[in-house]
């Protein structure tokens, strides 16, 4: 084990000092994950949540590049198309949020018009890059390994597309089903099926979903959930 934690070390700081510098480019599963509280007020109209603000705030102030801007407008206009989003509601979450996006959130916005842009200077490409160095040789000697468990971002990527569905009883779609059993595959572990128990009864709160549709969702996917879908249900009552 010490032979194998240094190796690791000695590839891990080399590979850090003698990369280019790169800065990680926002993903549509970034925007997706931070929008996802945002849905229920998309489709539905009423109030947007702290939540939905909140990860509006975050993915706007994370965007700091002309690509990512671009990605971001991008990945709005494909979730207004996925989750058949209410165009009114979704040009009106900026002035719900108290935010500024400088394009209209709309299935005919062009993202490739050009976007403010933003540069590194060197100075601080490199000063990032020593402090990348030294956090990653210190993450590795240090650091135990780690498996990594379910979480909630998981849970809610994953059930995103069923949301027209748990809310108003639209058909389930493929892509809902397919996420339904990638969440069950992944849940391997008492823990996990606990933690995805936990996560569907706070989604269950926070989406406004409707309980008739989550509990019939098993069915329509053609897979065993080994509890009720529901608020009501215990998840420390879950074992393998």
């Amino acid at each position: 084990m010490a032979s194998v934690k240094v190796a690791c070390l000695v590839l891990m700081c080399m590979a850090v000092v003698s990369a280019p510098m790169m800065v990680q480019a926002i993903t549509c599963d970034d925007v997706s994950k931070a929008l996802i509280p945002c849905l229920h007020y998309l489709m539905n109209g009423g109030e947007a949540s702290e939540g939905c603000c909140s990860g509006v705030k975050n993915i706007l102030g994370a965007a700091g590049t002309t690509v990512d801007k671009q990605t971001v407008c991008k990945c709005l206009k494909d979730a207004a198309g996925k989750y058949k989003i209410n165009d009114q509601y979704a040009q009106e979450l900026p002035g719900a949020c108290k935010v500024n996006v400088p394009y209209a959130i709309s299935r005919s916005t062009n993202c490739a018009n050009p976007f403010e842009k933003y540069n590194i200077t060197m100075a601080t490409m490199a000063s990032v890059k020593v402090a990348c160095m030294v956090v990653m040789c210190m993450a590795v000697v240090g650091a135990p390994v780690m498996v990594q468990g379910v979480s909630c971002n998981d849970v809610t990527m994953n059930l995103a597309p069923c949301l027209p569905y748990l809310i108003n009883g639209e058909a389930a779609s493929d892509a809902c089903c397919a996420g339904v059993r990638s969440t069950l595959g992944a849940a391997g572990t008492t823990s996990d099926k606990q933690t995805v128990c936990n996560c569907l009864k706070d989604a269950a709160n926070n989406f406004g979903i409707n309980d008739g549709y989550a509990q019939a969702l098993p069915g329509l996917c053609k897979v065993n959930v080994p509890y009720k879908i529901s608020r009501s249900t215990n998840c420390a009552n879950i074992r393998l």
